[in-house]
């Protein structure tokens, strides 16, 4: 699968074409009233995915939603285990996340947004032909080459 980096400064965050997400692409100069960018998100292993999001939350539940977090997961039996308290008093290790309310740790991630600017010219271009193309992720771009390559050779 084809890696694309995410920063010009920074030539270690490459992702898998499959784990940056083409959900809401926006670009400066364009309206942008919630102020969605890219965020990236990773943990002491590295990049684990990018997702377009208004702000850190729903970037976390994007990417917990999308299955670009499993790294970080916890079974039920472990959140339960670290949940501590009783009734209001309840404290819980862990964070849940996503539209089924999984738990998380969250103890050695780091979430970020990404400058536009910062991010290379390949990935901008493959990121604004996913939004154009209607893409999940950049992965889906191979099969857009691949469907062209089938037309060429019908030819």
């Amino acid at each position: 699968m084809r890696k694309y980096p995410l920063s010009v400064s920074d030539n270690r965050l490459t992702l898998d074409a499959d784990r940056i997400l083409a959900n809401d692409v926006i670009v400066p100069g364009e309206t942008n009233p919630h102020k969605v960018g890219l965020w990236l998100i990773e943990s002491v292993y590295g990049p684990l995915g990018a997702v377009w999001a208004d702000n850190e939350a729903d970037a976390l539940d994007e990417a917990a939603d999308e299955e670009l977090l499993d790294a970080l997961s916890l079974s039920e039996e472990d959140a339960e285990e670290r949940t501590t308290g009783i009734g209001d008093d309840t404290e819980e290790d862990f964070a849940r996340l996503g539209n089924d309310s999984s738990p998380f740790d969250l103890d050695n991630a780091n979430i970020r947004r990404l400058a536009w600017t910062d991010i290379p010219k390949e990935t901008q271009e493959a990121l604004l032909l996913a939004r154009e193309e209607g893409l999940e992720d950049l992965s889906e771009i191979e099969d857009l080459d691949d469907d062209d390559n089938e037309d060429d050779s019908e030819d």
